[in-house]
Parts: structure tokens; sequence; C-alpha cells
């Protein structure tokens, strides 16, 4: 099983599961601990060496990145890490997430927009540029639906735009 295609498991799973924490007040870390439980017992189903913890750096500089999830071997080999928001990442966050990809292409960077009050998640899938991807709630299928290219004048009607159900 491919790194977001356990990903996209596991949030099927939260989704199924684990909804009713979105009506909790405060409920970043209780959705991010939820979503991590549901991403070990998938690593675990697929007899992966990976430990799945929260909040471990990924940087030893002044101001690094903390991924809210951290899939990896507690040895330094990584496997999937993933930034939570209950809104939007910001656009230094989203930079950092292409600067870690860019610096470690064996592990997958990922963002999660929960967004409670909406029927879907926004996902951030981190490489040379962000797609973003919508995750419904509804359907508890995946569609990309644009990538951020390095060109910030190019309007979103140019970017590329893929049709896929995960």
């Amino acid at each position: 099983m491919k790194q977001f295609d356990i990903f996209i498991s596991a949030l099927r799973d939260f989704e199924t599961f684990d909804k009713a924490l979105y009506k909790l007040p405060r409920n970043r870390t209780a959705l991010c601990h939820a979503l991590a439980v549901r991403l070990m017992k998938v690593v675990e189903n697929n007899d992966l060496p990976y430990f799945v913890d929260m909040s471990v750096s990924e940087s030893r500089s002044r101001k690094p990145l903390v991924p809210d999830i951290l899939v990896h071997d507690r040895n330094g080999k990584k496997y999937m890490a993933a930034l939570c928001r209950n809104d939007y990442l910001t656009e230094e966050e989203q930079k950092e997430l292409i600067r870690l990809a860019s610096e470690n292409s064996h592990t997958l960077f990922l963002g999660l927009s929960f967004f409670p009050q909406k029927n879907y998640m926004l996902i951030y899938a981190a490489g040379k540029e962000i797609e973003y991807l919508h995750f419904s709630r509804n359907t508890l299928t995946c569609e990309a639906v644009r990538v951020k290219t390095a060109r910030q004048d190019q309007g979103a009607e140019e970017q590329m735009a893929l049709k896929l159900k995960i």
C-alpha cells in the first residue's frame, strides 16, 4: 500500500468512527490524535515497520515546522508527516512543506485542513509544488482540485486540475 493510500484509508476510518470530535470546542488536538490512532491501525494492518507519533520536530532550525503527526521508524527514517489545522494552512507553512519534501524525497509531506464546518477536508500534498485535494466527508473519496504552481501570477483556471477518484 502506498503512502498516500495509507493516509486516505486512515481518513476514511477517521471520518467513519471519529466525526463526533468535530463538535468539541478547541478540537484540533483531539482530531489529530484520533487521526494518528487511525493511521497507526492502517500501518499495523499493512505490517509496516513504523510508529505514529505526534508533534515530533522535523528540523533543528530556530523556527521548525512541527508536524502534528509523524510516521517514522524512530531512528531517523521518516515515512510520512502531516501538518493539521482546522482552517487553511498559511503560505509559510505551505512553503515549508515544499522545502521539506524537496529535501526528503522518500517522505510524504502533507497538510490537512479539517474544516469542521464544511463537508470536505482539504489535503495539501507537497512535492515541487502543492497539490490541493478535497476529501469528501459524504462519499469518503478524494479528488484533486488543482496544483499551486511556482508562477504566482497564473490564475486558478490556468492551473492544472485533475479529476481522481481514490
